[in-house]
């Protein structure tokens, strides 16, 4: 596909870009404001080229608006092959020679349209609660973190932030009146004014935890419920009105019939019983047609899900909850359409826009998801991981990368196409409980070292999958595997234990037992002849496992420790809860510096091989590259995901893992 650039787009783009870049030193809401002019100006010019500058801005604002001018440009260099978006990212990088980037390798020759429109990333835990005010064009989430936020429905701005005094936001009502809002924050019922962005009123909703809230149409009473019962409360007295004890068994959803006065109870895709919202007592009123057309098949599929969800047009719905995967039905037709992945934890939430353009999501990621229902996922993606990934790594000759996922699967890739060669199966009998929970390549770039939460070990051969050796450790659970330098040694850590290996044989050679009162939890690393380094807590543990002997314990701080690495010279890099990175030179017990790396914790961590760098990964989804000792920022890559894992190889080549499945080639420049 050919395209061609507008200068009128790339003034646009420029003009963004320095005003970004002036605004660096300020918060988001400055960034996002000119975020929001840049978009507003897009729409109104009527008119855009083949590249979709407008489309691309609409998807990357609420990024552009948390990274500013670097996170515009880092987008347009990785956007579709010759756009003009990409083009002119381009030409303003050979104006500034001095410029270090990542570049994505293998990126898209096109823009393909995705249901997936954009992430929203700002809750400190799972989003258990979405509404749609269709009025003002905003989304609200609630979350696990007892946090209401507002989010612009066009552009993903984010806009206002209210703290409740709940144990958790449990689900979210707009008023009729479009001025108030109702969150459910167990066990209280709060209003919020979304002109003041002040709590108005708090009420106590008579359940420990609510499962269901339903605002009627009068703006008079709201009816809210856990498992068990339902209460109908009113909204400015708080007064009780109705109680219905022993709601339907496996309750899917309440839903209000059109008429306003019957609630219908949901199980799967069928109304079990309906209800009258001023009596309490059970109707004869006939099964809504709309809920009892689905056959068993969807019944069943349902059945898994936490809560079933239809859409304005009464002929679609979808199922989520107990999974990753949101399943969109065809109710009239009685099957399955398709099933949107993107989430990294159980989808918690959804809701539909009034006119049903749009479906949010949430889950227990913290994301906040933008799909459009109206376009289908293409087929499931053959390059994709089915689990987060656990490994990625880069062999000595920076050809090929290798890449497993929690569910066994071991994939080589092509690091020039950003392409996969193989995929291979060595663990082809997992069930739910079943885990691979640590992978290391080995120095020949030719075999991976796999260990599963059920005490097996096993070397195994990255393009045919054959096993050179398997042990296996009875009643122990590995955490982590490590290889050293020379390729000899393969180290695994349980809670109890740190065990070494014969690379070439599988052998026990020896034991590291974890002293009283403390557990080997974190990650593991070898550092070279007979030493190793073992994270327990905030603490990182040195020992001699040839003669286990524990050499020393560096502590700092009280943050755990999430993330070890080392560099040629022996310099230790530990991450930690907190988002912080220590150095530590060897033979000192003080760091020799503390890095605020990150706003959430870090996850991974890589050096280059020539120790000129490093690489964190966090979960706030973002993934730097720093000087050693940490002296500089040099580059940043900001997510879709959060980042699970990252390996530097030689000629600055960078590759990410990410918990939805997905492998990132980068190239530093």
């Amino acid at each position: 596909m050919g395209y061609t650039a507008s200068g009128a787009m790339e003034r646009a783009f420029r003009q963004l870009l320095d005003g970004l870049s002036q605004l660096d030193g300020d918060d988001a809401n400055a960034r996002a404001d000119a975020v929001h002019s840049a978009l507003s100006a897009a729409s109104r010019s009527g008119s855009d080229d083949d590249g979709g500058w407008r489309r691309f801005l609409s998807a990357h604002a609420h990024r552009i608006a948390r990274g500013g001018g670097a996170t515009l440009l880092q987008d347009a260099l990785a956007h579709a092959e010759g756009s003009p978006t990409s083009v002119a990212a381009e030409r303003w990088l050979t104006e500034h020679p001095d410029r270090r980037w990542l570049h994505r390798v293998g990126r898209p020759r096109r823009a393909e349209p995705s249901p997936c429109l954009r992430t929203l990333d700002g809750h400190q835990g799972a989003v258990t609660a979405l509404a749609i005010h269709d009025l003002r064009k905003l989304i609200l989430s609630g979350g696990g973190d007892a946090s209401v936020r507002l989010w612009d429905l066009v552009t993903g701005i984010p806009r206002q932030h209210w703290q409740t005094d709940g144990h958790f936001v449990c689900a979210l009502a707009v008023h009729p009146d479009g001025k108030r809002i109702v969150v459910a924050a167990s066990p209280y019922l709060e209003i919020w004014d979304l002109d003041r962005g002040t709590r108005v009123k708090q009420l106590a909703s008579g359940l420990p935890r609510i499962a269901h809230l339903i605002l009627h149409p009068d703006g008079r009473r709201v009816i809210v419920a856990d498992e068990q019962r339902a209460l109908v409360r009113d909204l400015e007295t708080g007064a009780l009105l109705v109680e219905r004890q022993e709601l339907a068994p496996e309750l899917r959803a309440l839903v209000l019939h059109s008429d306003g006065e019957h609630v219908l109870e949901v199980c799967g895709f069928r109304t079990l019983g309906a209800w009258d919202c001023k009596t309490g007592e059970t109707s004869d009123r006939p099964t809504e047609p709309g809920y009892s057309r689905a056959r068993a098949e969807m019944e069943r599929t349902a059945s898994t899900a936490h809560t079933v969800l239809f859409h304005p047009d009464g002929q679609r719905a979808i199922s989520f909850g107990a999974e990753k995967r949101i399943h969109m039905w065809n109710v009239r037709h009685k099957r399955m359409s398709y099933s949107l992945d993107g989430h990294a934890g159980t989808v918690r939430a959804a809701a539909f826009s009034f006119d049903g353009r749009r479906l949010v999501t949430g889950g227990d990621d913290g994301m906040v998801r933008i799909w459009d229902p109206d376009v289908e996922p293409p087929a499931a993606d053959p390059q994709a991981h089915v689990e987060p990934i656990v490994l990625v790594a880069i062999a000595r000759d920076g050809e090929r990368g290798v890449s497993v996922c929690g569910a066994g699967m071991l994939r080589v890739w092509d690091l020039d196409a950003g392409v996969c060669i193989t995929t291979q199966l060595p663990f082809w009998r997992m069930s739910a409980e079943h885990a691979v929970t640590g992978a290391a390549l080995l120095p020949d770039g030719a075999t991976v070292c796999l260990a599963d939460n059920r005490g097996v070990l096993k070397r195994v051969e990255t393009l045919t999958s054959r096993n050179r050796w398997r042990s296996a450790v009875e009643g122990a659970a590995f955490r982590s595997v490590a290889v050293d330098d020379g390729g000899q040694i393969v180290l695994t850590a349980d809670g109890t234990s740190v065990r070494a290996w014969a690379a070439d044989s599988g052998g026990q050679r020896a034991t590291v037992h974890a002293p009283t009162k403390v557990a080997f939890q974190g990650p593991l690393l070898a550092l070279g002849g007979e030493r190793l380094a073992v994270a327990s807590g905030p603490s990182v543990l040195l020992y001699d496992h040839a003669r286990g002997e524990l050499t020393a314990s560096l502590h700092d701080g009280d943050a755990i420790v999430r993330a070890l690495a080392a560099g040629p010279d022996g310099t230790l890099l530990a991450g930690a809860s907190d988002g912080t990175i220590r150095v530590w030179q060897p033979g000192t017990p003080e760091p020799l510096k503390v890095l605020r790396a990150h706003e959430r914790a870090v996850v991974a961590l890589s050096v280059a091989p020539d120790a000129a760098w490093f690489a964190t990964a966090s979960e706030d989804r973002s993934v730097r590259v720093w000087t050693l000792p940490g002296d500089a920022l040099l580059a940043e890559w900001l997510l879709d995901s959060p980042p699970t894992s990252c390996a530097f190889g030689p000629g600055g080549r960078l590759l990410i893992g990410e918990a939805s499945g997905h492998v990132l080639p980068l190239l530093y420049r």
